[in-house]
């Protein structure tokens, strides 16, 4: 290689057959592209190349350390003659696929990249339908980076011969480079038959586990892992391959390990076995043995010394307040503030008692044990988390120089003593920079403590392989914060879609009617969960009763509350009772909202605004309320006046997520599609610093307001790529491509994109569906869902019992009747609009009432707007 000093010295001038290939670097272990070249080896002074002192030919050059063998010329071109050439005479001999598959290897080997691809295309005539040798070709390539090239010839020799062994392997890299993992593993079946270690590599079936287990596939990875351990048993031994068996163990919460029992190997040299056949030991070895023995003995005895002495207990806190904390055998006390930075002991090993104060008052036994090698290996770490209020959240990290890495989260909660193993970064920000060592990947154990559990809970949880620990863990949250008004619709509507889960949560809610205050959400979903007429008459019973204790009545917020939902359970009207709540007290915006509905669905807008007029400044803000403003505004000809309002309250906070749903909409009415498309843009930027929570409402925000511009596509688009790329609990795609489809005619599809059960909770998904057929002139579609729908709504709540006799009639309901009724603006203009399909003699009448409550841009607004006739100028252009 050529040297300088100070710029003198040699140095490589020009660069001719310069040929790249993909390959490892055998000094900085870097996947780069490698380049062979000839070049000439100069004299240089300041780098100026002065006169050539030979002709080289440099071999696999890394563009990132430089680092590269060299040979001269010509005696390189010598030996590439002499290995081509006797494998070409080989060939010429016997032209057999074996002689091939040599010639072709052996340019590839000397970087003859060009030579090779003629090769190859030379003999495509003689061997382009022989798998073998299109398989060999292929691996050959693979092994030099040029997957590109290699990829067409295994496909060809698995078509050709799809049981060759060598063509499987090689469709197999491409099923795992895409992430097709089932079908890649039905591609090694072969190496999973008792006897494989014997013919074949078992390498591709250890890189099919290390994927299944990176997407948390530890079953599947482990049943690999057993049946490499089967066939090659000494890898029991090996260190890489016993942690990741365990990892994957130790996510399944297995207690016992296939890995056999550690092999202590440095004791092995204190048997009665000879160090060699035939040999004896000399006095001297057993002396320097003996000495070296009882040095390393006294360093273990220090170092286990040390650690048994030294044991870390950490302290967190998910609870309302400060806390202190004390531990027997340190006279430190811990003082941790709400969500504050756990703050830790070190104590020696032993049974210990923590007590806690402060804000929570409890007295915990901690045992810190562990064996002997545990202390060095699995390096323990206690966590006393008091109520087991707070998430803990382990996180495992592989990072990979090649292919990035990834991330497995698990969480902890409800315990309050943890133990864990092998976690470098207790509640510690991990380093910039990590050294990957030689093996260029490493595998980090952190712990962090959830700030935002529902970030946690929808960006890491909500997906189909994590269903048992999205359930467990909202269940766990909700009972911690049962105020949380979103948590608990989140849970409800995943209940809705997941049935099972419907008994814990009936229970969960039952359990928490007693809790004060009273929650009105909680109370209206426990209803809402069976509105039967037995649910209905125990819970208007149960009001009843409270209406009569005095601590309620000296109360107004609770007894506001308890006279709303005394109206929700009324057989008759509940507006009196709703009328009653507000004048108890005038923040009770559930009132506000439920009477200003009523006169909505009446077209009584003045009226409705009178109503949430009563409530105080502050309760004016709220989602609710705001969407009466809106509706009211657009109805009463003022929807620039609001908006003028909208945009000054998004220019004071420009993430105020109802000021820019509201505004989204009239734009859409307007038919200002460019305009809302840029308010969308820059909202989505306000949300990014809440990280991916912030991309879920963004995503929300995105489907409303493209359904509000009528761009179905691109609702449809999007929905579906979202299935695609992160699937969803809640199923939130798949409800909105249901709805773009709904609206393009398409209710078969929609059906089968988002199918669901018809329970009294889904009833008004079902009377969509009902429009939705009829839109399209499927009447008997239309009435079969209707007879389910009817039969359904027969044993839910008294409204739901009047909607079911409206749709059961058979002459054309009173519109009267109708009003009387109430409820929301979409179902109950959705209703208008079936009963005119239904009864054509009345449908100007219904049609009418749809149309004039028919005023947000929510689903299913355009397809009410089509059914009803007169629809809005923008959608009649489309």
């Amino acid at each position: 290689m050529p040297s300088t000093f100070h710029g003198i010295g040699s140095t490589y001038s020009g660069k001719e057959n310069a040929q790249t290939r993909m390959g490892f670097c055998k000094a900085c272990k870097a996947w780069q592209p490698l380049e062979s070249y000839d070049t000439k080896l100069c004299a240089c002074f300041l780098y100026i190349p002065l006169f050539t002192l030979g002709k080289k030919h440099v071999l696999d050059q890394c563009p990132a350390c430089t680092n590269h063998f060299s040979i001269p010329k010509d005696e390189w071109d010598k030996q590439c003659a002499t290995v081509v050439q006797n494998a070409a005479e080989a060939y010429n001999s016997e032209p057999t696929p074996e002689n091939a598959i040599a010639v072709h290897h052996a340019l590839l080997e000397l970087s003859q990249i060009e030579q090779a691809a003629q090769f190859r295309q030379s003999q495509d005539a003689r061997f382009g339908n022989n798998a073998m040798v299109l398989a060999f070709f292929g691996h050959s390539l693979r092994d030099i980076g040029r997957t590109q090239d290699a990829n067409p010839l295994f496909d060809r020799a698995y078509d050709l011969d799809p049981a060759l062994p060598a063509a499987r392997v090689g469709v197999f890299y491409q099923c795992l480079a895409k992430g097709e993992l089932d079908d890649a593993r039905l591609l090694l079946d072969f190496l999973e038959r008792p006897g494989a270690g014997n013919e074949f590599s078992l390498e591709p079936l250890g890189e099919l586990a290390s994927a299944l287990a990176a997407k948390g596939r530890h079953e599947a990875a482990l049943e690999l892992y057993a049946v490499i351990l089967r066939e090659l048993p000494e890898l029991g031994k090996d260190a890489v391959f016993r942690a990741r068996v365990k990892k994957s163990e130790k996510a399944l919460g297995r207690h016992t390990s296939m890995l056999p029992e550690r092999d202590l190997g440095m004791f092995r040299m204190f048997s009665s076995e000879p160090v060699w056949d035939g040999g004896t030991l000399s006095w001297r070895t057993v002396t320097v043995v003996g000495l070296i023995g009882l040095v390393l003995f006294a360093l273990l005895l220090g170092v286990n010394e040390y650690f048994r002495t030294h044991r870390s207990v950490y302290v967190v806190n998910g609870l309302p307040g400060t806390i202190v904390a004390k531990i027997s055998g340190a006279d430190e006390v811990l003082t941790v503030a709400e969500q504050g930075e756990p703050a830790h002991w070190v104590v020696p090993e032993g049974k210990h008692r923590v007590t806690i104060s402060g804000a929570f008052t409890a007295e915990y036994d901690v045992d810190l044990t562990c064996g002997y090698f545990e202390r060095f290996l699995e390096r323990p770490l206690w966590i006393v988390n008091p109520d087991g209020a707070a998430l803990i959240i382990e996180s495992t990290q592989t990072i990979d120089a090649y292919s990035g890495g990834s991330s497995v989260y698990t969480s902890y909660f409800g315990t309050p003593i943890s133990r864990f193993e092998g976690i470098e970064y207790p509640f510690k920000e991990l380093p910039e920079k990590i050294n990957l060592g030689r093996s260029r990947s490493k595998v980090i154990n952190s712990l962090l403590i959830a700030s935002f559990p529902l970030a946690y809970l929808d960006v890491h949880c909500a997906t189909p392989e994590r269903q048992t620990e999205y359930f467990r863990l909202i269940n766990w949250m909700i009972r911690r914060d049962p105020a949380n008004e979103s948590l608990l619709d989140r849970y409800h509507q995943a209940v809705l879609l997941h049935p099972r889960e419907r008994d814990i949560f009936d229970t969960t809610l039952k359990q928490g009617l007693e809790r004060r205050p009273i929650s009105i959400p909680w109370h209206r979903t426990y209803w809402s969960m069976a509105s039967s007429s037995e649910r209905t008459s125990e819970l208007r019973a149960m009001y009843d009763e409270l209406l009569q204790r005095e601590d309620i009545q000296k109360s107004p917020t609770e007894l506001a509350a308890v006279l709303y939902l005394r109206g929700d359970v009324d057989p008759v009207d509940p507006r009196p009772w709703w009328e009653k709540s507000l004048q108890a007290d005038n923040n009770r915006t559930e009132a506000a909202s439920s009477l200003a509905e009523r006169h909505m669905a009446l077209g009584e807008w003045q009226r409705a605004l009178d109503v949430v007029g009563r409530l105080t400044a502050e309760s004016q803000t709220d989602g609710d309320t705001a969407s009466v403003y809106l509706a009211c505004a657009i109805a009463q000809g003022n929807a620039e006046k609001y908006e003028t309002g909208l945009r000054a309250k998004l220019k004071e906070s420009p993430g105020h997520s109802v000021s820019a749903y509201g505004l989204t909409f009239l734009l859409a009415l307007k038919g200002e599609n460019d305009a809302a498309e840029k308010l969308l843009k820059s909202y989505g930027k306000e949300l990014e610093q809440y990280g991916p929570l912030g991309e879920h409402f963004y995503q929300l925000l995105s489907f409303r307001a493209h359904y509000a511009m009528g761009d179905f596509d691109h609702c449809l688009a999007e929905a579906r790529m979202r299935m695609r790329e992160k699937p969803d609990i809640l199923k939130v795609p798949e409800i909105y491509g249901a709805h773009a489809l709904m609206e393009m005619g398409r209710t078969d599809e929609a059906r089968a994109l988002y199918s669901f059960p018809l329970t009294i909770n889904t009833t008004t998904s079902h009377l969509f569906i009902d429009l939705a057929y009829r839109a399209e002139g499927k009447p008997e579609k239309a009435a079969q869902i209707e007879k389910d729908l009817i039969s359904v709504l027969k044993n839910g709540s008294p409204r739901q019992v009047a909607m079911a006799a409206l749709l059961e009639s058979a002459t054309a309901p009173d519109i009267a009747a109708m009003r009387n009724m109430g409820g929301d603006l979409e179902v109950t203009a959705t209703l208008y609009a079936v009963l005119g399909c239904k009864f054509p003699e009345k449908s100007a009448e219904y049609f009418a009432e749809a149309r004039k409550i028919n005023i947000l841009p929510v689903f299913p607004y355009y397809l009410i707007a089509r059914v009803a006739g007169k629809e809005k100028e923008k959608a009649a252009a489309r």
